[in-house]
């Protein structure tokens, strides 16, 4: 099912408060510039980063990991 920017917006916001972030562009910045941009871009760029194979490390860790949790390990 597609993520619509409303939905995106709203999931984001409730991670801002849950990790104690500033803003959405503040929170996603971690994750990468292109999420930074539009917050519906967060959970693909957080997905791909998780799946990378890559160690993440400090708040990008936090993020991604909270992120995976909310959206795709229910």
């Amino acid at each position: 099912k597609k993520m619509t920017d409303a939905t995106a917006k709203r999931v984001a916001q409730e991670l801002v408060q849950e990790l104690g972030y500033e803003d959405i562009k503040s929170m996603s910045l971690f994750v990468s510039d292109y999420a930074a941009k539009n917050p519906t871009e967060l959970f693909p760029e957080a997905f791909m980063e998780y799946y990378s194979g890559k160690e993440l490390r400090g708040n990008k860790k936090k993020i991604v990991e909270a992120i995976m949790k909310k959206m795709y390990f229910k």
